[in-house]
């Protein structure tokens, strides 16, 4: 009896999905019509910078709890809901009637179930966000562009925090060397008390300065993970940042941007909405509306200026880069020679390193600076 009413049930929902239906996306964990090798690249244990959206869309903790709120007040979401259950219910009867031997009359009912469950499927995966009201959609909208911000600046500040521990580890081993070798000289009588406790105390600081970055570092990956939906305990391997891309800086019209910046502000955007009754709350609104223009204008200038200041930076530190490159393999060429001491050889180590955390540093303030000025681009207030 339960078969031929979900063959019923099934041939009605074909029907059904005829006409247009508007139904919500669930951005829990669910397909949400994205693609598998989509999904399975989320998932593959390796974050990239470029997953950071796609990962807050389905699996940010925030994002989904406001989602829910919103989205579970919508009787399309509860439509979308039933639509899913009903393509398991016949799926499950399909695979019921499912033999090797099947006779044409099982055979066409079990293919019925079949396009049953594919066509309820494929309606869920186009769920959107239309029946969401224009307020409540785009304070979901803000809401996840905050949380990739969130997550984008925490792996950028990651990546920063990260180029430290190799050149943090090299001092610490440079300290070490210098207070063995002041304990060597004050036994032979070369050196004072005084300068044994001092080399000590450089490092003790040189550890508690390594201990202090491991810290940093972890505590930052955490963050990051639990922000893109991880547990943070998982350990992924965390990809490195995109290069930073030139053309876009080069592309950057101060005048042109401000005035996109601020059509697509969302605050702006609001304020207007709210509106201003009668002839004082008009004038108001009037008032605040340019108000908040000017501000808009003068943030993106600010960020223009941040993003022009961040690549003359970056373009210096590379230059001093490349000049530790050639003086490291300077000092390379003399420690095989046998012509440097180990002392030496780890100054140059530590020097070579601290330009390199140099110049990492200044290309991820170039990187996040283009970044926020683009975010501005899409209506979000940067500070």
């Amino acid at each position: 009896m339960k078969r031929k009413q979900t063959a019923a049930a099934a041939a009605a929902v074909l029907l059904a999905l005829s006409s247009p239906l508007s139904v919500l996306a669930g951005p829990s964990g669910a397909d949400g019509g994205a693609g598998e090798a989509y999904l399975a690249e989320l998932n593959d244990g390796v974050l990239q910078y470029s997953e950071l959206p796609g990962l807050v869309e389905r699996y940010n903790v925030t994002y989904k709890n406001t989602y829910a709120q919103i989205a579970g007040q919508s009787q399309s979401l509860e439509a979308a809901r039933q639509l899913g259950k009903d393509a398991d219910e016949a799926m499950e009867e399909a695979l019921d009637l499912k033999e090797d031997d099947m006779d044409e009359a099982t055979r066409a009912l079990y293919e019925s179930y079949k396009e049953a469950a594919k066509a309820m499927r494929k309606q869920a995966a186009k769920l959107s966000d239309e029946d969401l009201s224009g307020t409540a959609e785009r304070s979901l909208k803000m809401l996840k562009n905050q949380q990739t911000m969130l997550a984008q600046n925490l792996m950028i500040q990651y990546q920063k925090t990260s180029s430290k521990k190799e050149l943090l580890a090299k001092q610490e081993e440079l300290a070490k060397a210098g207070y063995d070798a002041a304990a060597a000289r004050a036994g032979l009588g070369m050196a004072s008390s005084e300068e044994v406790l001092s080399a000590n105390q450089n490092w003790l600081q040189a550890q508690s300065a390594a201990v202090q970055i491991d810290s940093a570092v972890n505590s930052l990956k955490q963050n990051l993970l639990i922000t893109c939906g991880w547990n943070a305990d998982s350990d992924p391997e965390i990809a490195q940042l995109p290069e930073v891309d030139s053309a876009r800086l080069n592309s950057m019209n101060l005048a042109a941007d401000t005035e996109t910046a601020v059509q697509a502000n969302y605050g702006l955007i609001s304020l207007r909405q709210n509106g201003g009754k009668g002839s004082v709350g008009r004038n108001i609104l009037k008032r605040n509306v340019s108000q908040s223009r000017q501000g808009i204008a003068v943030s993106v200038e600010s960020l223009y200026a941040k993003a022009k200041a961040d690549q003359q930076a970056y373009e210096g530190a590379e230059a001093n880069f490349q000049a530790a490159v050639l003086d490291m393999q300077a000092a390379d060429q003399k420690n095989a020679m046998g012509m440097m001491s180990r002392i030496d050889y780890l100054g140059a180590q530590a020097a070579y390193l601290a330009a390199k955390s140099e110049r990492d540093d200044a290309k991820a303030d170039l990187f996040s600076s283009i970044q926020n000025y683009d975010w501005a681009l899409k209506g979000m207030t940067v500070s």
